[in-house]
C-alpha cells in the first residue's frame, strides 16, 4: 500500500496487489544496472484497478531506466492530490494505458527522456470545481436562463464521487494516441510527435463567463501577479516542438452557455464527427502550418452543421481559415440576444448561414456571414429591456414576398480582446442592421434589393426649380415601386420640399427660360416643338401683357408683368417645357426680343434715348432681377414635385391606397448638398446648383 499525506488537497492512497518482481544481477552498491521484471495491479480505495508491467533494466547510480512498459487502465484519479492545487477542475476518473518503450537517464546536464509507443486515456470524467473560475456562475435573482443546460452523460459505475460535484466539464470515452514520440534532452526544446489521434464519444461544456472569459481558458490556475501573456507574443526558445498527425473526432457533443448576457443563453452541438489533418508548431508565427479541417454535426438537434477549411490549434494566437454552413437553426432560443439588442424576443423563425472566418497572425478576425432568416417573427416589447427597435418594420422591409431575409454581414474583431465572443457579435450586427429602420429605413429596403445597406433611396432628386422627373429618378422610383409592391404591410408617404433660399434663384431661371422660349415666333418653331409651343405664352399675349415702358412707374414690377410671369411659370411646369426650350443658337436672339419688350428700368440707352443692345449676361441679370418668386410659388413647386412622384408610383405598380401625400414644406433646407447634374448657365443657376432639391419618402408599417 502507498499512503501519502503530504498533498494539501488530500492524501494519496494506492494499493498494489498480485505483485511480481524479478530482479537479476543485483549488486549492493547499485553501480551496475539491474535486469528487472515487474507486474502488479494498482487500485485506488474506490474504483477499478489497472495493471502495470515493466521489462527492462534499471540503474540507481546514476538513475536510469530502459525497457518496455505495458500499462492498462491505470486509475490516474488516484494521484490527483499531487496536482489538484494547480487545477480548477476535479478529475473524477481517467483510465490511462500505454504500451511502448521508455529510455531515461539522469545526466550531469539534466535528464534525458525518450518515450515512444501508443497511449490511451479512457473513461475521462472531469467536473468544474464548485466556486472556481470554471464553475457555472448562477444568474442573479429573477434572471433565470431561457434554456436549461443539456443532460450530461451518466456517471460510470467505477467513477469516484465526491461530496459536492460541479458541472460536467470535459468527458470522453476514449482518447487514443498512436505513434507517440516524446524526447527531452538537456539544452534542447522538448519534442513531441504523434502519428495519429482519435477522440471518441466526447463531451465538452464551454461557458462564456460574465467577465467575457471562456471557462476552458482557466483549467490551470495562474498566479494573480503574473503578467498576462499577449496572444501575439513570439514563441519562447524552449517551447515544445510539436508534430501532430491526423486527428479524428467521433460522436462528439459540445454544450455552449453564454453567461455574458442576461438571461443566459445555451445551445447544444451534437453528433460531431470529423477530422483534422497534420499540423505542428513553427518558429515563425507569421506563417503557421495549417491542417485541413472537416467537421459535421447538428446544432440544437435539428440544424445541420458543416465546417471545412484549415486550422492550427497550436498557433499563438489560434490560426484558422475556415468556412462553415448551418441549415435550419431555430431562432427562438436566441431570444436572450434579441431582447438585449432589440427589446423583443423571437417567437419563430429559422436561420441558415454560410460563413467564412480568417484569423491573421496578429489575432485579428475577419469574417463574412451570409445569413438567411426564414419566417422571422418577433414578440411584443419586453418591459424594462435596455433597447427598443422597430423590428416589425425592419423585418417587413428586409423580407421578400416569401418571408425570407437575406443578409451579408462582414464582422471583425480581435482575439486579444477578453470580451470578444463571436455569437453575440453576429447577433449584434443583425440588430444593428434592424436599428436602421429608425434612422434609414430605405437603406434596409435597398439592402433587400441587393443594393447594399449604404444606399439610401429616401430622396428623389429634382433639378433646381423643376418638377420634372429625371431618368435617374424614374429608375429609382421603379425599384421602390417593385420593392414596396412585394411587401403588402408597408405604406409610403411622399413629402415635397422646395428650400426657399436654395430654390428661389433656380425658379427665377426656369421662368426666364420659359419667357425666352415663348418669344419664338410660329414660323421659327420646328415641327417637333410646334405642339409644345402652344402651351407657352405666345408673342401676342406677351406684347399685350407687357405695357409700354413710358407708361410704367420708375420702380417696381407691373401687374401685367406679373401676369406674364404667372403664364410663363405655368408653361415652364408643363411636361413639354424641356422640348420647347430655346436652343443655344437661338437663345441670344430670343432673349434680346424679350429684353427689348420688357418694361424694366435701367436698360442701357444711346445718345438718342433708344434701347441699346447689351451682352447676354447683362440682359439676363436685369430680367432676373425683376422676376418675383414668392413662398406660395415655392410651395406650389413642392406640391408639383409631390404629385409627380405620387403619380409615377401609382402608375407603376403601387395601389393608390398605399401611397400617401404629406404636407409639403417649402422652408426645409436641402439636406444633401452636392453639385447638380445640370450645368449652370449663369451666376444665379450656379448658386442654385449647390444643392440637390428632392422629395422625401417615408416608410411605415400598415
Amino acid at each position: 500500500g502507498w499512503h501519502d499525506q503530504q498533498p494539501v488537497t488530500g492524501a494519496v492512497d494506492v494499493a498494489l496487489s498480485r505483485l511480481k518482481l524479478d530482479a537479476r544481477d543485483f549488486e549492493l552498491d547499485g553501480r551496475k544496472p539491474i535486469s528487472l521484471t515487474f507486474s502488479a495491479l494498482l487500485a485506488p480505495p474506490h474504483g477499478k484497478s489497472g495493471k502495470l508491467v515493466w521489462r527492462g533494466v534499471v540503474g540507481l547510480y546514476p538513475v536510469s531506466a530502459q525497457g518496455q512498459v505495458n500499462a492498462q487502465r491505470l486509475p490516474l484519479q488516484a494521484f490527483k492530490p499531487y496536482v489538484a492545487d494547480r487545477l480548477n477542475i476535479d478529475i473524477l476518473r481517467a483510465d490511462a494505458s500505454f504500451k511502448g518503450r521508455v529510455n531515461y537517464a539522469q545526466q550531469s546536464a539534466g535528464p534525458h527522456l525518450h518515450i515512444n509507443g501508443d497511449a490511451r486515456i479512457e473513461q475521462l470524467r472531469t467536473t468544474s470545481n464548485p466556486g472556481s473560475a470554471t464553475a457555472n456562475d448562477a444568474p442573479p435573482p429573477n434572471e433565470a436562463s431561457v434554456q436549461t443546460a443539456p443532460a450530461t452523460p451518466a456517471l460510470d459505475s467505477g467513477a469516484a464521487v465526491s461530496g459536492v460535484l460541479g458541472e460536467d466539464l470535459l468527458n470522453w470515452q476514449q482518447l487514443r494516441v498512436a505513434g507517440l514520440d516524446l524526447r527531452l534532452d538537456p539544452g534542447h526544446a522538448p519534442q513531441v510527435a504523434v502519428n495519429d489521434t482519435q477522440l471518441s464519444n466526447f463531451y465538452a461544456r464551454i461557458i462564456v463567463h460574465p467577465n467575457g472569459r471562456i471557462n476552458l481558458q482557466d483549467l490551470v490556475k495562474t498566479s494573480a501577479s503574473a503578467p498576462a501573456a499577449s496572444a501575439a507574443a513570439s514563441v519562447a526558445p524552449d517551447a515544445p516542438v510539436i508534430h501532430f498527425g491526423p486527428t479524428r473526432l467521433v460522436n462528439g457533443e459540445v454544450s455552449f452557455g453564454d453567461h455574458f448576457i442576461r438571461p443566459n443563453y445555451s445551445a447544444d452541438l451534437t453528433a460531431l464527427n470529423g477530422s483534422l489533418g497534420a499540423f505542428n508548431t513553427v518558429a515563425n508565427p507569421q506563417a503557421p502550418q495549417m491542417a485541413d479541417l472537416q467537421l459535421t454535426g447538428l446544432a440544437q438537434n435539428t440544424a445541420q452543421l458543416a465546417i471545412n477549411g484549415k486550422l492550427n490549434p497550436l498557433a499563438k494566437p489560434l490560426a484558422l481559415d475556415i468556412a462553415a454552413k448551418v441549415t435550419g437553426l431555430d431562432l427562438p432560443p436566441l431570444s436572450p440576444y434579441s431582447v438585449k439588442y432589440s427589446g423583443h424576443g423571437i417567437e419563430r423563425g429559422k436561420l441558415s448561414m454560410n460563413v467564412t472566418y480568417k484569423i491573421a497572425p496578429d489575432g485579428q478576425l475577419s469574417a463574412t456571414n451570409k445569413l438567411v432568416l426564414n419566417q422571422l417573427q418577433f414578440g411584443q416589447q419586453v418591459p424594462g429591456a435596455s433597447a427598443s427597435l422597430p423590428v416589425t418594420l425592419a423585418t417587413t422591409l428586409l423580407a421578400d414576398r416569401n418571408g425570407v431575409i437575406n443578409l451579408d454581414l462582414p464582422i471583425s474583431g480581435s482575439l486579444n480582446d477578453p470580451q470578444f465572443s463571436l455569437g453575440p457579435i453576429i447577433l449584434k450586427a443583425i440588430f444593428n442592421l434592424i436599428g436602421k429602420a429608425i434612422t434609414a429605413p430605405f437603406s434596409l429596403l435597398a439592402h433587400a434589393l441587393g443594393g447594399g445597406s449604404g444606399q439610401d433611396m429616401s430622396q428623389v432628386p429634382f433639378a433646381p426649380g423643376s418638377a420634372q422627373l429625371s431618368e435617374a429618378a424614374r429608375a429609382q422610383l421603379d425599384k421602390i415601386a417593385l420593392a414596396v409592391a412585394a411587401r403588402p404591410q408597408i405604406k409610403l408617404t411622399v413629402i415635397g420640399t422646395a428650400p426657399i433660399e436654395d430654390e428661389r434663384p433656380a425658379l427665377k431661371r426656369e421662368r426666364l427660360n420659359a419667357l425666352v422660349a415663348a418669344e419664338r415666333r410660329p414660323d421659327e418653331a420646328s415641327a417637333d416643338t410646334a405642339a409644345t409651343d402652344a402651351a407657352a405664352p405666345d408673342a401676342t399675349a406677351i406684347n399685350t401683357a407687357v405695357p409700354d415702358e413710358a407708361t410704367q412707374p420708375a420702380s417696381g414690377t407691373s401687374a401685367a408683368a406679373t401676369t406674364v410671369e404667372a403664364e410663363t411659370a405655368q408653361a415652364a411646369s408643363a411636361p413639354a417645357r424641356a422640348a420647347s426650350a430655346a436652343s443655344a443658337d437661338e437663345y441670344p436672339q430670343l432673349l434680346r426680343r424679350l429684353y427689348r419688350r420688357a418694361n424694366i428700368p435701367g436698360k442701357p440707352r444711346n445718345a438718342l434715348g433708344m434701347i441699346r443692345d447689351a451682352p447676354v449676361a447683362q440682359m439676363e441679370s436685369l430680367l432676373l432681377a425683376h422676376i418675383t418668386v414668392t413662398e406660395d410659388d415655392l410651395r406650389q413647386l413642392a406640391a408639383q414635385r409631390t404629385a409627380a412622384v405620387q403619380g409615377y408610383l401609382t402608375t407603376h405598380g403601387l395601389n393608390a391606397d398605399r401611397v400617401f401625400i404629406g404636407t409639403a414644406n417649402p422652408g426645409v433646407a436641402a439636406s444633401n448638398a452636392q453639385p447638380s447634374a445640370e450645368p449652370a448657365s449663369n451666376a444665379a443657376s450656379a448658386a442654385a446648383s449647390a444643392v440637390t432639391p428632392h422629395v422625401e419618402l417615408q416608410l411605415s408599417a400598415r
